[in-house]
């Protein structure tokens, strides 16, 4: 039955035609912090230099917090690093002034050298991704303090062009990582499900605000399916574990950003959030072509919220989303095309998800002229022979094809969709046709 009420709106859409010629989201990011192998060489390598420092005795055995802080303070490298590691608690006042010590290191990343600052303070910390390792040790109380001073900080490190971290290309490269999962637990604070504190979600609009860090986050995500994205030499320099590290940073902020955007526009009205931006476009662009290439189901919601919720959608998308349709209508399962024929649906429509209540003409023509019709009707015979069989997901995923020949049909007589349909009108009818045949044969 469901069979031919889809072939009856196909001859509705195309009747229009001939009369009317007469007359459109948690994980927390995994590996968040340094693997167990990592933190467990970072300790050992504190205990070490604690060791030399304190002529065998511990830092936390010999140290008191009021030292301690004036250690870090002071560029410790040791004390710096048990800091980042929790071996070490300290009171709320103990913290602020590290916290507060550390953002005044921070602040002179674009114009001094790594160098000049340690020998101002006298200390021998390595490498400045301490500092920001750091930041997202300490307790979240301390995000919206953070986002306001880390600007000098994001400048840096989203400037993949001249690639300078403290006047220096080698600390840029080591704190990419460090500054990924520092942004990435932000966003996870204050935008994740169940995160309502005002405060963390208006440290997130005062980040995403900055200009240039969507666009680093969303190029991050996109290291996954082009190399070609990432800065000049940074996969070979910081290897592979971290380069997975900094996309999957990437692909969960750019997931979250896109799901959340209409809750953190409620919350915070003062700041201005515009997606989709061109480059989050352009991610999804490039996520349906490797995924029509090397198909991965994980990267189904992902998609789904970028298009359903995030409404990131233009000519590009449209093509890459029938393109990748006439894909999956290979594949043997029909759940599949439960979660991708929603976004199809969505695709059709202008706006967010709260606004999508209005055809796109243009979409829906454009749409149309790239073989929509047609990819539909490839997963009609691919599956149409299951309809009997009851199974939730083939049943399922008819209604969204029904749905999507409905929307068609209500679209049919506005002027650009009525011209594609002229224009694909014997592609449509010999696909119909073919179609005809083979349900006899089944």
């Amino acid at each position: 039955m469901g069979y031919i009420i889809l072939v009856v709106y196909i001859g509705f859409i195309l009747s229009v035609e001939r009369v009317t010629l007469e007359v459109y989201k948690t994980n927390h990011c995994n590996n968040m912090g340094a693997s167990k192998k990592q933190r467990g060489k970072q300790r050992k390598a504190t205990k070490s230099k604690a060791a030399a420092d304190g002529s065998g005795v511990n830092i936390s055995d010999q140290v008191s917090p009021t030292k301690f802080v004036t250690m870090i303070q002071r560029g410790n490298d040791a004390a710096t690093a048990m800091y980042c590691s929790g071996d070490y608690n300290l009171s709320r006042v103990q913290t602020d002034k590290v916290v507060i010590s550390v953002l005044g290191f921070l602040q002179r990343c674009e114009h001094e050298t790594f160098d000049n600052v340690m020998a101002g303070l006298g200390g021998d910390l390595v490498c400045p991704s301490l500092w920001i390792t750091s930041l997202f040790r300490s307790d979240s109380s301390y995000i919206l303090q953070i986002a306001k001073n880390i600007g000098p900080l994001l400048n840096c490190m989203c400037d993949d062009e001249k690639m300078l971290f403290f006047q220096s290309k080698k600390h840029w490269m080591e704190s990419l990582r460090t500054f990924a999962q520092l942004i990435c637990h932000f966003m996870h604070e204050g935008i994740s499900i169940g995160s309502e504190d005002s405060l963390k979600r208006k440290a997130v609009t005062v980040l995403i605000g900055h200009e240039g860090l969507v666009s680093s986050i969303v190029q991050w995500a996109s290291f996954w399916y082009n190399k070609g994205s990432c800065p000049p030499d940074l996969y070979d320099e910081v290897g592979m574990d971290d380069y997975t590290l900094i996309h999957n940073c990437g692909k969960v902020s750019t997931e979250l950003l896109v799901k959340n955007i209409p809750c953190l526009r409620e919350t915070i009205g003062a700041i201005q959030i515009t997606l989709p931006d061109n480059s989050i476009v352009s991610f999804v662009v490039g996520l349906i072509r490797r995924m029509t290439i090397q198909f991965e189901k994980e990267y189904l919601s992902t998609l789904h919220h970028l298009i359903v919720d995030g409404d990131c959608v233009d000519k590009s998308v449209i093509v890459g989303m029938v393109d990748f349709g006439v894909r999956l209508a290979e594949c043997e399962e029909a759940i599949t095309s439960v979660v991708f024929f929603p976004m199809v649906f969505s695709m059709l429509f202008q706006g967010s998800k709260v606004s999508k209540e209005k055809l796109s003409d243009t979409r829906v023509a454009f749409a149309i002229r790239q073989g929509l019709i047609g990819m539909c009707l490839s997963f009609i015979e691919r599956f149409g022979d299951q309809i009997s069989n009851q199974s939730d997901n083939t049943r399922m995923m008819f209604r969204y094809v029904e749905g999507i020949f409905k929307a068609l049909h209500d679209a049919a007589l506005h002027k650009k969709t009525w011209k594609a349909i002229r224009h694909e009108r014997q592609v449509i009818e010999e696909k119909l046709e073919q179609l005809v045949q083979a349900s006899f044969t089944m």
